[in-house]
């Protein structure tokens, strides 16, 4: 009795076509991927920014930027409004330095609000055997992948003047924005976003693994020595808040407080604005625009929505 079977020929087709149909699909299964990943990175940010207008209605202000004197960035004291209050309580609030118990175990710990689930870098990169938890043991602090905005660093587009940046010229960590939501050492309330917290943008994006001065660094400190000092003269390095100097996605090697925004996200950047709202940036936005929506009190007109 003869069977009926397919030929050599007829086999090599229904294998090319299979293998035309994956080449079809794979494409779209990545880019549902990356949507479900930027949606997560969407909800993070959104949850920042509820963060921050709770922490405002309890203390008047956004949080600064970071504080010399216990050397704890913006993002230790919204931790309670994160529903990670245990960890707020492990930061060593007293002076001390990077390397005090008490904020090396608080980046010992994985905060899923602060990463983007389409970054790749989730840990400091700092090698250093003191900012490892215990010391010495190889075991990097966790990173962010979400920014302070302290605010914009140039020339306002609708005035011509230069926008307020403190110590500019003072050290190589290229100073620190004044008119972002983000300052210091005077953190900012909500009065003092005169050109509205629908235009003005508090948190962003370094989630990009090819950034000159990459989002791999401390997630939970400030750099700088403690106690008192005079801003008008002394320069501080800012890991978890950024001057808009660049745009979006710009890898150029720059000054520590300056290093460029940006995402793997493909095409731009997320941001939350001071009203919680949450957009998607892109890096072919107008440089002017950029710089606009980064200050909160520049009296630019409002170009980019």
């Amino acid at each position: 009795m003869k069977r009926n079977a397919f030929t050599l020929v007829e086999l090599l087709v229904v294998i090319a076509i299979i293998g035309v149909l994956i080449a079809l699909l794979l494409p779209a299964v990545q880019q549902a991927r990356e949507a479900a990943r930027r949606m997560q990175c969407s909800n993070n940010l959104k949850q920042l920014g509820l963060a921050l207008h709770n922490y405002s209605d309890t203390y008047g202000s956004f949080p600064p930027a970071g504080i010399t004197t216990n050397q704890l960035s913006w993002n230790v004291f919204i931790l309670p409004f994160m529903e990670n209050g245990n960890l707020h309580d492990l930061a060593n609030f007293s002076q001390g330095t990077l390397q005090d118990p008490g904020k090396k175990e608080v980046g010992a710990n994985r905060v899923d609000g602060f990463l983007c689930p389409s970054g790749v870098d989730q840990y400091t990169g700092w090698k250093h055997a003191n900012a490892q938890v215990p010391s010495g043991s190889g075991i990097e602090p966790y990173t962010t992948h979400y920014y302070g905005v302290m605010g914009p660093s140039g020339t306002n587009p609708e005035s011509g003047g230069i926008y307020s940046v403190t110590a500019l010229n003072v050290g190589h960590y290229g100073g620190y924005g004044q008119q972002g939501a983000f300052t210091f050492p005077q953190p900012a309330a909500f009065r003092d976003f005169v050109d509205g917290t629908s235009n003005t943008y508090a948190v962003g994006e370094i989630s990009w693994s090819t950034a000159t001065l990459p989002n791999t660094t401390a997630r939970n400190w400030v750099f700088g020595a403690n106690g008192s000092f005079d801003q008008t003269v002394e320069n501080r390095a800012f890991p978890t808040a950024k001057n808009i100097y660049y745009p979006i996605n710009t890898n150029i090697i720059s000054t520590f407080n300056n290093t460029s925004f940006g995402s793997l996200h493909p095409g731009g950047a997320m941001f939350a604005r001071a009203d919680g709202s949450v957009r998607f940036v892109p890096e072919t936005i107008d440089f002017d625009a950029f710089l606009a929506t980064a200050s909160r009190d520049g009296g630019e007109v409002p170009t980019e929505n």
